[in-house]
């Protein structure tokens, strides 16, 4: 076989994998919690394994939530605070958000309802969401494996080789962030 062909596939499989992993990552940061954002713009309570309970209006961003109080709270150094940041890493420690039934108008309460009958029976764009996701995984492991049979054809010449052989450990944790 001609080197280069599997020179001109392995930089367009590289290529491939950096464009992937960047635009996977941007993905990723722009993208709110799928649970978090049927909150938002209600009224919550945090529950936190060290921290007292905190409540009010909640808001999603990608990177954390904002609770804003109901109305201004002064504590015993007579500071005022109107609302709470809680990141996403002190997100995945909380005990519970809670966003009750009982003090929904009927308008969230329509909304909550519309909430639950989208997950339980997705429409056509959000099931072919889902079936593109699962066909971007498959491509991303398709593209890992590749990767990984290249390395071991290249295992056996010379120091191009040997060097490529140790970063297989690498391309499967590169392989592992794209879309994860």
């Amino acid at each position: 076989m001609d080197t280069s062909i599997i020179d001109d596939l392995f930089v367009f499989t590289i290529l491939l994998i950096f464009a992937l992993t960047l635009l996977g990552g941007l993905v990723r940061r722009l993208s709110k919690d799928k649970c978090l954002k049927l909150m938002h713009d209600h009224h919550v309570t945090y529950l936190a394994p060290d921290a007292p309970a905190v409540w009010g209006d909640m808001f999603v961003f990608s990177q954390g939530v904002q609770i804003v109080f109901d109305s201004p709270f002064v504590n015993s150094r007579d500071l005022s605070k109107s609302g709470f940041l809680i990141y996403a890493d002190e997100i995945l420690k909380a005990v519970a958000i809670c966003r009750t039934v009982l003090g929904l108008t009927d308008q969230e309460l329509g909304e909550r309802k519309k909430q639950i009958a989208r997950s339980v029976h997705p429409n056509l764009w959000r099931r072919m969401g889902r079936s593109m996701s699962n066909l971007l995984n498959v491509v991303r492991d398709a593209i890992v494996n590749t990767l990984g049979l290249l390395v071991g054809r290249l295992g056996g010449r010379g120091q191009l080789g040997a060097a490529a052989k140790t970063q297989t450990g690498k391309i499967s944790e590169v392989g592992s962030t794209l879309w994860a």
